[in-house]
């Protein structure tokens, strides 16, 4: 598996002062994307919390197709092609 998404439902506080979604919106939804995978995979936040460190961003992009309105729901996905484990440092 290298792609994983979830739906997300524009809710009035993801909106800025034109009416908008607020970037931060769609940074916020992607890091709970990150972590309902992890949690259904088994790894939920406790275990994060137990070895001491967690999942973090090597990369967010965005891609805009059009505007989105309050109500809507987006798909979220979460991808990482080319993925491999790595050795954390000092551990």
């Amino acid at each position: 598996m290298s792609e994983y998404s979830r739906t997300y439902e524009i809710r009035w506080s993801d909106l800025d002062a034109n009416g908008h979604v607020n970037y931060a919106a769609y940074i916020n939804a992607a890091g709970d994307v990150r972590y309902h995978f992890f949690w259904e995979h088994g790894f939920p936040s406790a275990k994060f919390e137990e070895i001491g460190m967690g999942p973090v961003y090597k990369a967010i992009r965005a891609e805009f197709l059009r505007e989105v309105r309050l109500g809507e729901t987006v798909k979220t996905p979460m991808s990482w092609p080319g993925f491999r484990r790595r050795a954390v440092a000092g551990r």
